[in-house]
């Protein structure tokens, strides 16, 4: 499971590993609210309204590629997460 918030975080959750609230894994790339997540099995992404998406590998547990996107794109780019 995955949780974007306005503080600017995405945290990652697995209930198979732990049985607490607690996140498995936090990143910070983000430099405004995250508004939109979308996943599978092995990625994550976010859209920010820093115009920022956000791919994370789940496997590898790290950033895999932040992409700036203009305002003029951005609503095409981010509106299927939302």
């Amino acid at each position: 499971m995955a949780a974007g918030t306005f503080d600017r975080k995405v945290l990652l959750f697995d209930p198979r590993v732990s049985t607490t609230s607690e996140p498995i894994s936090l990143h910070t790339q983000h430099k405004r609210s995250v508004l939109a997540l979308g996943m599978d099995e092995n990625n994550v992404i976010s859209c920010g309204e820093d115009g920022r998406l956000i791919k994370y590998d789940l496997k590898a547990g790290k950033v895999e590629k932040i992409v700036a996107v203009s305002k003029s794109n951005f609503n095409e780019r981010c509106k299927w997460m939302l």
